[in-house]
């Protein structure tokens, strides 16, 4: 009897244990809790801004990353955000192009893409990139039409430092770009203030706060 006793008891301990197992992950799931708060606001924002820069009878387009291979939480909870405020305002994307990136190189769209995706839009249009701005050769932007879509590119993380940003606002292939604080706040909020505590807007208006490029800074 005492053996049995012992086999019931160790089976329920385990019973309870794997309930227990279960009722955490359900509330937690697994890993650290994502804050997702600011990339919803981030494709909040985005929506918005693409809506403001479409002209009458214009288009939005979209690059994005695709994550079916690698999951990102961050990229999704941007997208995702992007999709509904557009589609609570009325509007969809036009079109939409899927990179699968590699994770150790810097988050970028290849050039000869990136024409592509311009080269189909019209001046109306608005391109929003999810994976950065063009980063285009002076000749490939010779033979682009002076009249060109807005691109709105979220340049977050150390992008501003490994690409330059104030020579493509130059050559007019950016209209703005969104950029990481590097103040950002851990507070937590929801919507726009969650957009402003860890992201920037930027445009021509305020390229002053555009982060120095790494190759221009002086060398010691």
């Amino acid at each position: 009897m005492a053996a049995t006793d012992t086999a019931k008891s160790i089976v329920a301990a385990i019973i309870i244990a794997v309930s227990l197992l279960v009722l955490y992950l359900s509330l937690h799931g697994l890993g650290p809790r994502i804050d997702a708060a600011p990339h919803v606001a981030l494709g909040e924002v985005l929506a918005r801004e693409a809506l403001k820069l479409c002209g009458q009878g214009g288009r939005i387009f979209a690059i994005a990353r695709d994550t079916s291979a690698q999951k990102n939480p961050y990229s999704n909870a941007q997208w995702r955000s992007f999709q509904r405020s557009l589609k609570k305002s009325g509007a969809s994307i036009a079109g939409t192009t899927f990179f699968r990136l590699n994770p150790i190189r810097l988050v970028t769209v290849p050039p000869g893409d990136f024409l592509t995706v311009i080269r189909k839009a019209s001046e109306k249009d608005v391109i929003v990139s999810f994976l950065g701005p063009p980063v285009l050769a002076d000749d490939q932007v010779s033979k682009l039409p002076d009249q060109r879509p807005k691109i709105l590119a979220v340049c977050s993380g150390g992008t501003p430092r490994q690409v330059d940003l104030r020579r493509i606002f130059e050559q007019d292939l950016l209209t703005a770009a969104v950029l990481s604080r590097s103040d950002a706040s851990r507070s937590a909020v929801k919507g726009e203030g969650a957009f402003l505590q860890t992201f920037a807007l930027v445009t021509k208006a305020n390229m002053a706060e555009l982060p120095l490029f790494a190759s221009s800074s002086p060398v010691k």
